[in-house]
């Protein structure tokens, strides 16, 4: 159809890269087809091979077009030399100087990394990606443009091209922008760079979306002239159909974490291994402690030690969503966490641990925004809080987890399926189409 209504996404990110920043768009890709909305996007041509998931691509709109662009940004070179370092050795006199080399280059590369944060450090995406959206948008005659970020660099291409095209500009939240509590900037200045930038675009565009209620409450009181409407993350109901589990049960309490390790995970990690550590030895023995994702947490290794858990704990690394989804689903019980002090973060995952239907094992702020959801869904006798003797007394429990299903009412679970949000998120690109028209 000449005319139909076209939804040009604007994401660093899309698949074959995976990681949690990559479900929302990619879902709201799949799902906004049947609705009516023709879809494409404009990614960077950049795979970072560590997070390859090319499984996901089966899923899309044949219909749907994926544009993808050169990005020179130190993120990506960083992964490339990174690789160079990691390559196995040849047996040559030099091989050992080309590693000096290369790490001092990935060394001066996180340096430049860390201060060229305007936006951020994919500010090298921006030429090309640009140039192709530009030409992409002025070719369709009904597009509305949505920019998912975090990354920023992907607000300030979708801003630009809608101001050459005057498509309208939708803004898709999954984090914060200069409220992000986790936002580390180098100096003032780039402060000052962000909150300015930010109200430049925002108000600029014609509706905002965003994951949780507090964030919605922000920018309604920072830009009240902009509508702000919140989507949660949520699950895949066809993600979690056909899954066969091996008719065997396996013999450990399997106990899984599904996600990224980061440094301001180490309360919660010296917790877990400290009550675990704490378990009468044939208890200890039966805990099988799986993750699956990348562990950025440097001390990790060195704290598997410290607790004398090295028969119990199994590193994963990155592995495919379909095969994640399958792990969740083997569990006993599922691991979660939210920082202490964070009182109003959902993660992307939450949902999906939610729709496996395991008792969810949660260190979170219990009136916190997950915290209440976790209790919502049935949760609550699992919820530590942070509380390490609330920690022992949940592990010691553990033999019971094989038992339980948490059956969720279906209202609940549908509001967070994913293709009811995109069937949401259709409706406020129809109206935004409808201002234009």
């Amino acid at each position: 159809m000449k005319n139909q209504l076209s939804a040009v996404f604007v994401s660093y990110a899309f698949p074959p890269n995976g990681g949690s920043g990559v479900q929302r768009v990619y879902k709201f890709v799949k799902y906004l087809p049947r609705f009516g909305i023709a879809t494409s996007v404009l990614t960077a041509k950049n795979i970072l091979k560590s997070t390859a998931d090319t499984s996901m691509l089966s899923d899309l709109d044949p219909k749907t077009v994926v544009i993808r662009t050169l990005s020179i940004d130190p993120m990506f070179v960083a992964d490339l030399v990174n690789r160079g370092i990691a390559r196995p050795a040849v047996a040559k006199k030099s091989d050992s100087f080309k590693k000096k080399i290369l790490k001092k280059l990935l060394s001066i590369l996180l340096k430049v990394r860390n201060i060229v944060r305007l936006p951020d450090h994919y500010i090298g995406w921006f030429p090309f990606a640009l140039f192709a959206g530009f030409r992409h948008v002025k070719n369709l005659q009904n597009a509305v443009i949505v920019a998912s970020l975090p990354v920023y660099t992907t607000a300030l291409i979708a801003y630009c091209i809608s101001k050459l095209t005057g498509a309208p500009l939708i803004l898709d939240f999954r984090d914060a922008w200069a409220d992000d509590p986790y936002l580390e900037l180098p100096t003032r200045f780039h402060h000052y760079f962000h909150n300015k930038l930010e109200n430049i675009i925002v108000k600029h565009a014609k509706h905002i979306v965003v994951y949780g209620e507090w964030l919605q409450k922000i920018y309604l009181r920072k830009y009240p002239e902009v509508p702000a409407t919140v989507i949660l993350n949520g699950f895949d109901e066809e993600d979690f159909q056909f899954i066969t589990l091996p008719s065997q049960k396996n013999d450990k309490f399997r106990l899984v974490y599904s996600g990224s390790i980061f440094k301001y995970h180490r309360e919660f990690i010296e917790m877990v291994f400290k009550a675990i550590q704490q378990l009468d030895i044939d208890l200890r023995n039966q805990v099988e402690l799986v993750f699956a994702g990348e562990i950025q947490l440097t001390k990790f290794d060195e704290l598997v030690q410290k607790f004398g858990l090295g028969a119990q704990v199994t590193r994963l690394g990155y592995i495919p969503h379909k095969e994640a989804i399958k792990l969740l689903i083997s569990a006993d019980a599922l691991l979660f966490t939210i920082p202490k002090d964070d009182v109003s973060s959902y993660t992307g995952k939450i949902f999906e641990y939610l729709a496996a239907k395991r008792p969810i094992i949660s260190f979170v702020c219990e009136h916190g925004c997950g915290g209440e959801l976790l209790k919502e869904f049935g949760h609550a006798r699992w919820l530590v809080d942070y509380d390490s003797e609330r920690a022992t007394e949940v592990f010691e429990s553990i033999a019971e987890f094989r038992k339980l299903v948490i059956n969720c009412p279906p209202d609940l679970l549908g509001k967070i399926e994913r293709k009811h949000q995109a069937l949401a998120f259709s409706e406020i690109i129809y109206k935004v189409a409808n201002m234009r028209n």
